[in-house]
């Protein structure tokens, strides 16, 4: 596994874990799984949208974090 696989797979369990304790999946009778799954999909169509724009406007990648990004609670 990679370790951009590895951080997909937790993110995942944690928002899978994260919806569920807020019993966000009971509006949608959709396993949180499920619903961490298609948050993490709209999220890669997103960051897919917003390379596509960069590059259309002839910009290259930028630097998203000035310094570290913040620590973990």
């Amino acid at each position: 596994m990679t370790s951009r696989s590895k951080i997909t797979s937790v993110l995942e369990k944690d928002l899978a874990t994260v919806l569920n304790r807020h019993s966000q999946e009971y509006a949608s009778d959709t396993p949180d799984f499920i619903l961490a799954e298609y948050m993490l999909a709209c999220l890669n169509a997103w960051n897919k949208s917003v390379r596509t724009r960069e590059r259309w406007f002839g910009r290259g990648k930028r630097e998203v974090f000035k310094t570290a990004p913040p620590k973990k609670r």
